[in-house]
């Protein structure tokens, strides 16, 4: 991860803790993906993946690439 989504990332921890528990950088089954955060709604089994990107002038195919990885 880039150090800017980094940074981003953990500013947005101390938000997402009052609701969810927070995991970070977290690893498909397989090992082939990760993703940023999950959060699990507090005392339920419902969970949210959160991708961060820093937005920048990346068009179309780059763009796709990132969605794609969410």
């Amino acid at each position: 991860m880039k150090q800017l989504e980094k940074e981003f990332v953990l500013k947005l921890i101390p938000y997402f803790e009052k609701d969810f528990i927070v995991r970070q950088e977290c690893w498909s089954s397989c090992k082939k993906s990760r993703i940023d955060l999950i959060l699990q709604l507090k005392n339920t089994d419902y969970f949210f993946g959160i991708e961060c990107k820093i937005p920048n002038k990346k068009r179309g195919e780059e763009i796709g690439r990132f969605i794609k990885q969410a």
